[in-house]
């Protein structure tokens, strides 16, 4: 069954679908530390909030993933919003208010290390969780590169990963 939820993410039961197997590497942060503005994590201030009162932004051309990345969230009462392109997110107005950007490497349009350059450019606070099916190598090199340019990438995931494992690489409970 197929459905739009409210944050404009679709969303599909799927029964007797593994995703176990993944890599996970992301920079640790304190269990429960959530931050209530981009600047509160800029500035190391923790602030008591929980993950439904945050707003994501998944920036992936992948239907798939995307949707399923959306579940994960939705099913921690997170508030999700997906872009199917840069130039998408980019455009949009509501990019501000959204906490962490959930960010492929790969685009159709603009690739992840060229958006992550327009952010920089911009002065943007939000934090950012590169995610990409392509190797370890090219995660890192991405993750470097963001945070040389002065952008707080917290993490990176290789694809296929789990909701465990996603919601670690954001300091969130499972």
């Amino acid at each position: 069954m197929l459905y739009q939820n409210q944050w404009g993410c679709k969303r599909e039961i799927l029964l007797g679908n593994d995703h176990s197997e993944g890599t996970y590497r992301a920079d640790a942060i304190p269990f429960g530390a959530v931050h209530s503005t981009p600047s509160d994590f800029r500035q190391g201030k923790e602030v008591t909030a929980s993950i439904g009162r945050l707003h994501f932004a998944i920036v992936e051309d992948d239907t798939f993933m995307a949707e399923l990345v959306c579940d994960m969230l939705i099913d921690q009462d997170a508030q999700p919003q997906v872009f199917s392109s840069g130039l998408e997110f980019l455009k949009s107005a509501d990019r501000l208010t959204f906490h962490t950007i959930l960010l492929d490497l790969s685009l159709p349009d603009i690739d992840g290390f060229d958006l992550m350059e327009k952010l920089a450019a911009q002065g943007t606070e939000l934090s950012v969780l590169l995610m990409s099916g392509h190797n370890e190598a090219v995660l890192s090199s991405g993750k470097l590169y963001g945070n040389g340019l002065g952008l707080n990438v917290r993490g990176v995931l290789c694809k296929p990963f789990t909701k465990a494992e996603l919601l670690a690489a954001l300091g969130l409970a499972a």
